[in-house]
C-alpha cells in the first residue's frame, strides 16, 4: 500500500491530468496579463503567507509526522519560493514531515524539473519529504465533486493555496457562479489580486509590454459596478493603437468608486477577444466573492496587487 505522501501525489497528478489542455490555449493569453511583481511585492506575498502559517500553527499544532499540501495557482518559481519558506517553518515544528508540492500551469520538465530538484534540496536539508507534481495545466480547468475533492484532500493534515502575482484574478474574482473546490479546503488561503486603484497607473506598463505579448495587440478594459447578483457595464475603453484608455479609464474607474466594482482586462488581437479577462477587483468585492468558499483574515495592499489571506470553509 502506498505511503500517505505517495498516494496523496499520485490522487493529485491525476486529477491534474484530467484538465483538458484546452484551458492552457484559452487562458494563455490572460497569464499576460497579470501584474509584473517588483521584489517588495513579492517579499509582501511571502512574508504574509509565512505570518499566517505561523499563526495558524500556534492554535492548531500539527500532529508528529503530518502532510503537507502545497497548491501553487500560479505556477513557477514565486510558489516554489514560499513552499520552501513553509518547508523551514515545518522542520522546526515536527520531527518529519510529508510535503506534497502542486505547480500548476508548470511544464513537467525544464522549469518543472528545476523546482523538483530545488525543492527536494531544500526538503532534504530540512528533514522533510518532498514531492512535487508539475503540469502545464490551470487550476480553473479543476472540476470535482465534492466526494471526489473528500478523497483528494482525505490524508492531508495542512492544505495551502497560494496565488501570487495577481493570479487570483484569473477566475476567483471574475467567475461567481463556481465553486472552487481547492480553496474551500485549505486552511491556509494566500492570494493576490489586481489592485483596480493602480490600472491607471500601470497603463504605461502594459503599454510598453504590448508589442512582446504573443498573440496580444491590444486590452480592452471593461469597468463594471454590481448590482445584486448581476453586474452592470459602466463602460469600456481599449490601450493599443488608436486606444482610448489613456484618457478614458479614469474617468470610468472614478465613477465606479461610488459601488462595488471590478475592472475586467481582456486580452484582445484583431479586434477580437484572444483569451478570458482578469479580473480587478475591489477588496469588498474580493471579501463577498471569496465568502462562498472562505472565510477572510486579513487584507495586505502591496503595489499593484491586493493579497488577501483566508481560511477554507469546509476544513
Amino acid at each position: 500500500m502506498n505511503d500517505p505522501v505517495t498516494a496523496t501525489s499520485d490522487s493529485f497528478s491525476k486529477a491534474l491530468q484530467s484538465i483538458s489542455p484546452r484551458w492552457t490555449e484559452r487562458l494563455r493569453a490572460t497569464r499576460h496579463l497579470l501584474p509584473k511583481a517588483d521584489p517588495l511585492t513579492q517579499l509582501a506575498q511571502s512574508g504574509l503567507l509565512r505570518e499566517t502559517v505561523v499563526k495558524y500553527l500556534e492554535k492548531n499544532p500539527l500532529p508528529k509526522a503530518p502532510l503537507i499540501v502545497f497548491m501553487d495557482r500560479s505556477g513557477g518559481g514565486e510558489g516554489a519560493k514560499a513552499a520552501g519558506t513553509v518547508i523551514e517553518l515545518l522542520a522546526k515544528q515536527c520531527d518529519s514531515a510529508g510535503f506534497v508540492h502542486i505547480s500548476f500551469a508548470t511544464p513537467p520538465r525544464g522549469l518543472g524539473t528545476l523546482l523538483r530538484s530545488n525543492l527536494a534540496r531544500k526538503g532534504s536539508d530540512a528533514g522533510v519529504l518532498v514531492n512535487v507534481i508539475s503540469h502545464n495545466v490551470p487550476p480553473e480547468g479543476l472540476k470535482m465533486s465534492q466526494s471526489d475533492a473528500d478523497n483528494l484532500f482525505k490524508d492531508c493534515d495542512l492544505a495551502i493555496s497560494f496565488a501570487s502575482n495577481g493570479a487570483a484574478g484569473i477566475t476567483l474574482g471574475n467567475d461567481e457562479t463556481d465553486r472552487d473546490a481547492l480553496l474551500a479546503r485549505s486552511h491556509i488561503c494566500v492570494l493576490s489580486f489586481p489592485d483596480p486603484e493602480y490600472a491607471v497607473a500601470d497603463l504605461k506598463t502594459y503599454e510598453q509590454a504590448l508589442p512582446s505579448l504573443a498573440g496580444i495587440d491590444a486590452i480592452r478594459y471593461w469597468v463594471q459596478q454590481k448590482h445584486g447578483r448581476t453586474f452592470e457595464d459602466l463602460g469600456h475603453c481599449t490601450l493599443g493603437q488608436n486606444g482610448d484608455a489613456q484618457s478614458r479609464l479614469w474617468v470610468l474607474l472614478d465613477n465606479a468608486k461610488r459601488g462595488l466594482y471590478r475592472i475586467l482586462m481582456e486580452p484582445m488581437r484583431n479586434g477580437l477577444p484572444t483569451g478570458d479577462p482578469v479580473a480587478a477587483p475591489c477588496k469588498t468585492l474580493i471579501e463577498e466573492t471569496l465568502s462562498h468558499d472562505a472565510q477572510m483574515l486579513r487584507f495586505v495592499p502591496a503595489g499593484n496587487i491586493i493579497i488577501a489571506a483566508c481560511q477554507g470553509k469546509t476544513v
